[in-house]
């Protein structure tokens, strides 16, 4: 994704922004939401920040969230755990 679609994005949406303990290491990510909220009051899609490199979409199907950019599933968990939070 491009930095200038990526500012486009951010302008449009607020981020949120949250850390994570991943193999012993500590990261910061901003989640940019690309939804409205559904009727959970959580958008369904969001590309993820981490660091200062987008890694790429992460969309919520059902109660379950799916990545074909974010490979390892305990990083998409955190992810995914800690946007609930901050929508809840």
């Amino acid at each position: 994704m491009s930095k200038s679609l990526l500012k486009q994005i951010m302008e449009v949406f607020e981020p949120v922004t949250f850390y994570i303990r991943h193999n012993g290491k500590s990261f910061e990510v901003k989640a940019i939401p690309y939804d409205e909220p559904d009727g959970q009051n959580i958008p369904l899609r969001f590309q993820i920040i981490i660091g200062l490199t987008p890694r790429g979409e992460i969309e919520r199907k059902s109660e379950k969230w799916e990545s074909a950019d974010i490979m390892d599933k305990s990083l998409l968990n955190a992810i995914a755990n800690n946007i609930c939070k901050y929508y809840k």
